[in-house]
């Protein structure tokens, strides 16, 4: 089961629901440093895939998922059906290593929110990311719905403009709509519940 385990209470139910299964349960920690993380995962994903994770989402997700499994190496200390491994995944491509999770970096939220959005701009303005990728990476969900609604918005007024004779559809020139075409549904980040 894959899952990021940011919460307790969510990781609890997961783990307790699998123990009264009659199965036993081992949990793999991966730590990977949050910036490279972002820079060389998730936003060349989200290019690939069209699917963004929110800065603070991806922030809470590395903060809280260290903080969630020693709370469970606690907790399940004495139960033997559960079991706790780590691997290091930062040194690079292809080699990661095993771990104690005890040996494996600490990640602090002090300064990590800074130096995600830093890293962010850096992609976007070298041109590795897309605008849509940066906004649904920046923005929170409803600015993110705004854009998507503004950009349908401009290519229905375009439509209608054309079938009433007063766009410039045969002159060449790209209309706004048209200027907008990377935030159209199919390439745009996927808003989900």
């Amino acid at each position: 089961y894959d899952t990021n385990m940011s919460t307790l209470s969510s990781a609890v139910t997961k783990i307790n629901q699998a123990l009264d299964s009659g199965r036993n349960v081992a949990i793999q920690y991966t730590y990977r440093e949050p910036v490279d993380a972002l820079t060389q995962g998730a936003l060349p994903r989200a290019m690939r895939m069209g699917r963004t994770v929110p800065l603070e989402d991806h922030l809470n997700t590395h903060v809280g998922s260290r903080e969630t499994i020693e709370e469970l190496q606690t907790k399940y200390a004495e139960d033997p059906r559960v079991r706790f491994s780590g691997i290091d995944n930062s040194l690079g491509k292809g080699n990661q290593e095993a771990k104690n999770i005890d040996s494996l970096p600490k990640i602090e939220e002090n300064g990590l929110r800074e130096r995600l959005q830093d890293a962010l701009e850096e992609e976007h303005t070298a041109g590795r990311i897309s605008d849509a990728v940066r906004a649904g990476t920046d923005g929170s969900r409803s600015n993110v719905e705004s854009q998507v609604l503004d950009a349908n918005a401009a290519g229905t007024a375009e439509r209608e403009a054309v079938q009433h004779g007063e766009g410039d559809a045969g002159s060449g020139r790209q209309s706004e709509a048209q200027d907008r075409s990377h935030l159209s549904p199919r390439s745009y980040p996927r808003i989900t519940d």
